[in-house]
This record gives C-alpha cells, sequence and structure tokens, in this order.
C-alpha cells in the first residue's frame, strides 16, 4: 500500500513538469498541437504515442515525443534506493526503452533533478549510446529499470528553465 502511495504522490509532481512542458512548448510553437497523452495502463493512446508524456502534433500527426522524469531523491536516497548516483544517472525500463525506438517520431527525455538543481535531456541515440551498465534493477514484475549515465546529455546547471531546454530540443529538431 505505500508503494502505491507513493507511486501516485510521485505521479503528481511528475505531472507538474508535463503541464510546464505542455504550456512552454504551447507558447512556443503556436501552430501546433502540444498535449499530455493518457498515460493510464490501459489506454490506446499509451500505446500509440510510444509510452511518451507529451506529444507535439502537426495536422494530427506526431513530430515529437517529450519524455518527463521527475527526482526528489538526494544523493544518500538515492544510492539506497537504487544504488546509483541520481546526479549523473537517469533510470529508464527496458519495456519504456523498447517503446521509445518503436516511436515513428523524434523522442527526447527530460530528467529533472530537482534536488540537485540540475536537468539532464536528451534525444533517443544519445540515450542508446549512453551507459547504463553502472547498474539495474530487477521489479517483481521483471521489468528492468537500467541506470543510464546522463552526463553526455545536454546538462542544465543552477538557473535553468523549462523553456531554455525545450528551446534548444526545438532548435535541435528544427522546429522553431
Amino acid at each position: 500500500m505505500e508503494n502505491k502511495v507513493q507511486f501516485e504522490q510521485n505521479l503528481v509532481t511528475g505531472k507538474r513538469l508535463e503541464c510546464s512542458v505542455r504550456d512552454q512548448l504551447s507558447r512556443l510553437l503556436p501552430d501546433y498541437t502540444v498535449r499530455i497523452t493518457d498515460q493510464d495502463k490501459d489506454s490506446l493512446e499509451r500505446e500509440e504515442f510510444s509510452l511518451v508524456d507529451v506529444i507535439v502534433l502537426k495536422d494530427d500527426h506526431p513530430v515529437l515525443g517529450i519524455e518527463c522524469k521527475w527526482g526528489d531523491l538526494k544523493l544518500n536516497n538515492c544510492l539506497t534506493v537504487n544504488g546509483w548516483d541520481g546526479d549523473y544517472n537517469t533510470p529508464l525500463n527496458n519495456t519504456s526503452l523498447r517503446k521509445y525506438k518503436e516511436a515513428q517520431f523524434p523522442v527526447y527525455l527530460i530528467n529533472v533533478n530537482h534536488w540537485c538543481h540540475k536537468a539532464f535531456a536528451a534525444d533517443l541515440p544519445t540515450i542508446l549510446k549512453s551507459p547504463n551498465d553502472a547498474g539495474k534493477y530487477v521489479k517483481k514484475s521483471g521489468v528492468i529499470r537500467y541506470n543510464v549515465d546522463s552526463r553526455s546529455w545536454m546538462v542544465y546547471e543552477d538557473k535553468w528553465s523549462v523553456k531554455t531546454i525545450l528551446t534548444d530540443i526545438l532548435r535541435k529538431e528544427k522546429l522553431c
């Protein structure tokens, strides 16, 4: 029961990041439709958009997907819970990675590590090239959560904003 409560709390925190990403993308791309996808486990939309949290559509076709991660665990807690340094690493599970690879649009991941005032962002090719052998955690369900080293990603420290990260992504994708 405690894990379900903790999961729900994390979902609420993560949803704030998703809303911020959606709102900023809507301002930056006024001619596009930007929305948060339905993340319910049985949702058809979740499958259609490859498990991605925020989707950008042009004429009803997906042109960009942003997966949002939010971490509040301090270093010692992260090491205890995950066995790795949350400052430089992004937890991703094997199911999500497989679905991201199937996407028919560019997929980016933004990982905000709130406790150390850092954010990391990368496109799927960068994520797939990043070392992920610094530790893994196997859930009871059999899902493997990898420890992906995000130091080679776009790194944002100290004073940064979601808008800055998204602007960098949009420039890279030539959408602005």
